[in-house]
């Protein structure tokens, strides 16, 4: 199968040369200024055409868990084999499981931590974007030290945002004030580092 890039100011993809003629023909009357005069906006596109073999064809939840099962595969194998972020990611996860109740926030973030591929800096952006949910999930230092080693969190704010569910299906966000002892527990596993 082929396919057509075209590579102007962005690059544009096309399926078909149908569809590539088309988007040619709209832009052959489009004229730049170089070399003091005007000229032809396509003599600076430049084309690609591809040939695309297709390697293997799958359903979507079926190549996702493929997918989950190769990533946790991979991050065991590099926990075992020493690789320090895998390893502090191994901990969180069986910690979480052990820790969060079992509700549609979990199941939430469980799918978006085992998508996410294992590098420090993806993994830290969604901690930090999970983190009302995640502070109130145990306020342990144990469970803070596995937070901070994913994500270093300078400081613990007085509230935060946190999502509740209801049985019904329906949801609001609360503000939920962090107690002393959250506080506290948090700054004892930030001295811990």
């Amino acid at each position: 199968m082929k396919m057509y890039i075209v590579h102007t100011d962005t690059k544009k993809l096309f399926y078909d040369e149908q569809s590539l003629i088309k988007y040619l023909g709209t832009e052959k009357s489009k004229r730049i200024y170089y070399g003091g005069k005007y000229i032809s906006k396509l003599d600076w596109v430049k084309i690609e055409t591809v040939e695309v073999e297709i390697l293997e064809e799958s359903v979507a939840s079926s190549y996702l868990e493929s997918y989950i099962e190769s990533t946790n595969r991979q991050t065991k194998v590099n926990s075992i084999l020493g690789d320090d972020l895998s390893q502090k990611l191994e901990k969180f996860k069986s910690m979480f499981e052990e820790f969060a109740k079992d509700d549609v926030l979990r199941k939430r973030f469980l799918n978006q931590l085992e998508t996410t591929p294992v590098e420090k800096k993806t993994l830290s952006k969604l901690i930090s974007v999970w983190t009302g949910y995640l502070f109130s999930v145990n306020d342990s230092v144990e469970w803070f030290r596995a937070i901070l080693d994913i994500h270093n969190f300078r400081k613990i704010d007085d509230s935060y945002v946190r999502e509740i569910f209801y049985s019904n299906g329906t949801s609001r966000y609360q503000n939920v004030k962090v107690s002393e002892s959250t506080k506290e527990n948090f700054y004892k596993a930030k001295k811990l580092d």
